[in-house]
């Protein structure tokens, strides 16, 4: 049996699969909200099929399977999650990577794009760290070391960033505990806030450092870490000999996108000798914004930067960066093979965490010169303008409270029952949990509109966790006009959930999942 026709390169074949293809796309964003209901016979145990299908009865069952349900990423009431939609020309692109199927690991398997990885990347390091001119031509000259690294993710960038951190100051060849018992201390650490990413907490697992090595400080009332906290901790770690490794600055928390006093943290890191690391993998392009840059203040005296391009740079999911100030940190994650990224070499992946990657820098080449500095302050502006009118919407509703003035274009807000209006209890707060954990289940049920949940601390204030609704407001398809359509669909779906009875489980089972 041949399979030739599945790689050869064929126009009819391809046009066939585009056309196919075009149509579920259509039908998919036709659609208003995913179908109800198990998508396939769940109680058949799949199995690789033994003979090959054909191109239309396979797509039937990519639909059954799970595409029928995919979440509506394109919806301008989608404002759930920081995945945004997608610029026109980026299925095209797609399209281009996945048909070139280059491997940016080595040059051998990606030739120039090794180049143009490398020039994309000098132009974000401009954007953030804004050096001389001749630092950029010693940069791009450098082929033993690099200015940042395309990742998968802000997970990643912020892992690698870690790993980076602590071979700064404890490598040696008898491991890193050892080194750090050389050098007189008794433990190691790493500081951030208490908002501070998931990602955090798996470096510090990958590293062998342990979750009790993380130490997060207490916020203020703006989501930002409290200097005074960061004081105590700091004298702590002195008092028993722990070295701080690194301190880490959030520039957009994934709850409220509230920053820390960078340029702060930038001067007790170069007090304690100790890395510091900004993760503004959700407000990093906050810098192309006049209007916003300076809330990023102290961004440029970072040692490494994490940005998330598939957040509000708009590329598809899958593209990360970390950026070194300085690029001879880079050769601290230097490895090396001898069947590949051989020492020497211009290969990327000498300093990657990850080997083999997709030649993913083409959509961030792309958005940088289609979309340009102007197109993304504009887009950044503008969900500023929509999170501060949403606020002042909510604060004007008795059935909703704002949680939190907006910092950024991040809002959060909950849905307040009747009988919680006038005042709050323990028990109040309870039912009033319970309740926002519901409606925001029925609305991502109904497809009307989508907002996110998260379950935190409110700010500045002292009691138990609240469950919160939370928007994110940068979704170039969402307009100013779509705020109290939303706002209402909130407050009806509350009365709805409120009207079933709290204290009745049973009769909520159809809307809890």
């Amino acid at each position: 049996m041949s399979l030739n026709h599945l790689t050869s390169w064929a126009a009819d074949s391809e046009r066939d699969w585009a056309e196919q293809i075009d149509g579920l796309i259509r039908q998919h964003r036709l659609e208003k909200a995913p179908p109800e209901g198990p998508l396939s016979d769940i109680c058949k145990i799949p199995q690789i099929p033994r003979q090959a299908m054909a191109l239309n009865p396979y797509l039937e069952r990519l639909q059954q399977d799970g595409l029928a349900g995919a979440a509506r990423m394109h919806h301008g009431r989608c404002l759930g999650h920081m995945t945004s939609p997608l610029p026109g020309f980026m299925p095209q692109l797609a399209r281009l990577v996945a048909s070139l199927n280059q491997n940016l690991m080595k040059t051998e398997s990606s030739g120039r794009l090794t180049t143009l990885e490398k020039r994309t990347l000098l132009m974000l390091h401009r954007a953030v760290f804004d050096l001389k001119e001749c630092d950029y031509a010693a940069m791009e000259a450098d082929s033993q070391s690099t200015p940042g690294l395309v990742t998968s993710g802000g997970t990643v960038a912020n892992v690698s960033a870690m790993w980076c951190a602590r071979k700064r100051s404890l490598d040696g060849p008898d491991g890193w505990w050892r080194e750090m018992q050389c050098q007189g201390y008794r433990g190691a650490v790493v500081i951030g806030s208490q908002l501070m990413h998931y990602s955090f907490e798996k470096a510090m697992d990958l590293l062998g450092l342990g979750a009790n090595s993380l130490l997060k400080v207490d916020v203020d009332q703006n989501g930002a870490m409290r200097l005074d906290l960061l004081d105590e901790v700091l004298s702590a770690c002195h008092a028993r000999r722990r070295k701080v490794l690194a301190i880490v600055g959030i520039a957009g928390s994934t709850d409220f996108g509230s920053i820390d006093p960078l340029e702060e943290l930038a001067k007790r890191a170069r007090m304690e000798n100790a890395h510091f690391h900004v993760d503004a993998a959700w407000g990093g392009p906050l810098l192309f914004s006049d209007k916003h840059a300076d809330l990023l203040c102290g961004i440029e005296a970072a040692d490494t930067v994490t940005l998330d391009a598939h957040k509000q740079l708009l590329t598809p999911v899958g593209c990360g960066v970390l950026l070194y100030r300085e690029c001879h940190l880079s050769r601290t994650l230097m490895t090396t093979a001898p069947y590949a990224v051989r020492p020497g070499s211009a290969d990327a992946g000498r300093f990657t965490l990850e080997g083999s990657r997709p030649a993913n820098v083409i959509y961030l080449h792309a958005v940088l010169h289609l979309i340009g500095r102007r197109g993304f302050a504009h887009l950044i502006e503008h969900s500023f303008e929509r999170a501060r009118a949403l606020a002042r919407r909510i604060s004007a509703r008795r059935e909703l409270e704002l949680l939190l003035e907006p910092v950024s274009n991040l809002v959060v807000f909950r849905y307040l029952p009747e009988h919680c209006r006038s005042g709050t209890s323990s028990a109040c707060e309870t039912a009033i949990n319970e309740l926002n954990t519901r409606l925001h289940k029925e609305m991502r049920r109904s497809g009307c509109a989508f907002l996110s949940r998260t379950e935190r601390a409110v700010p500045g204030r002292h009691g138990p966790l609240t469950v919160m609704l939370r928007a994110v407001m940068y979704n170039p398809l969402c307009e100013l006009d779509d705020v109290e359509p939303l706002l209402q669909e909130v407050i009806t779906t509350g009365k709805k959930v409120e009207a079933l009875g709290l204290a009745k489980p049973h009769v909520m089972e159809r809307i809890d999942g």
